[in-house]
């Protein structure tokens, strides 16, 4: 009985789980779920339907899970009962047996047991390789000769232009250096020629004033001789005249003698006076003179030149 009820559960079971799997290509119009009505259906009478299916869906779960725990224990009792098989044994004898054990047994959780295998590397040596080979080549990420830019290629325009500049400014830097020098040496030189040249200039002007002394003294010295002769000729040409060396006819002749005789005194003596060897004495003379009077009165010999050249220079 129980065994019949089961089956007629597993049916029902089976129709619903067909009709639920051709749900999508059955007609709505032979569901013997749906009811066609003109009525006004009810949100609670919905509800009501729907609880009564999902209690109808546990339920044939639950038979369906009966059933097949019954199967399992009924062919373990089978087995363990039958008697041993003959060759004249054809079908099997159906034996009924109690289920309601299994029914409790099966809302328990067997036991689960993990089992797992240790495989060791000795053995995976031969297997293979440890790296798998390469079979297939990589298109996408092929880079072919083009596709990226040569960078020494591209920045050697950038670069000769960087090297060139630092070259030019370089050489700008030296030839600074070179004109600031060649300028340099230039302005020295200059200003030697101009330290000579004033030098020479100095020179030339103590030369000047020493001559323009030179020549006043001269020219004092001559009037001097010029007056000392007019006061001694007379005498002298008394004592030729006496003597004979000249006559009274020459001495009277065109009335120039005496001023002639003067202007030949006076020139002979200027030569002597303005000769070398005469200035040359003269002057060490006067050097030596000045420089002894300059050591006693602590004066230094250049300071009192300087102050006579300016003194003669105001003079004039």
């Amino acid at each position: 009985m129980i065994q019949t009820l089961m089956e007629i559960c597993f049916q029902r079971d089976t129709s619903y789980e067909d009709s639920k799997h051709n749900e999508k290509y059955s007609n709505k119009e032979k569901d013997p779920f749906l009811v066609q009505t003109t009525h006004k259906i009810e949100a609670e009478d919905l509800q009501k339907k729907e609880t009564r299916e999902k209690m109808a869906r546990r339920r044939a779960l639950a038979r369906k899970k009966a059933k097949i725990q019954s199967n399992r224990a009924g062919q373990v009792t089978s087995n363990e009962k039958s008697p041993e098989k003959s060759a004249s044994r054809t079908k099997l004898k159906a034996v009924e047996i109690q289920t309601e054990n299994y029914l409790h047994a099966s809302l328990v959780k067997p036991p689960i047991i993990d089992i797992y295998t240790q495989t060791e590397l000795e053995l995976l040596d031969d297997f293979g390789p440890s790296r798998a080979l390469r079979e297939s080549h990589d298109e996408e990420t092929q880079i072919i000769p083009g596709d990226l830019y040569d960078f020494e290629e591209d920045i050697q325009g950038a670069l000769d232009i960087l090297v060139g500049k630092t070259i030019e400014s370089a050489l700008i830097e030296i030839l600074e250096e070179e004109e600031l020098a060649a300028l340099k040496e230039q302005q020295r030189r200059f200003f030697e020629i101009r330290a000579e040249e004033q030098r020479e200039a100095g020179d030339l002007m103590e030369r000047h004033l020493i001559e323009r002394m030179t020549a006043k003294n001269n020219t004092g010295a001559s009037i001097l001789l010029e007056k000392y002769l007019i006061q001694l000729i007379p005498s002298v040409i008394d004592q030729l005249r006496s003597t004979g060396v000249i006559s009274e006819e020459e001495y009277f002749k065109n009335g120039s003698f005496l001023p002639w005789l003067i202007e030949e005194v006076t020139m002979e003596l200027v030569d002597i006076l303005s000769s070398g060897d005469v200035l040359l004495d003269m002057v060490r003379d006067i050097v030596n003179r000045k420089t002894e009077i300059s050591k006693a009165m602590d004066i230094s010999e250049e300071h009192e030149l300087r102050s006579e050249i300016e003194k003669l220079v105001d003079r004039e």
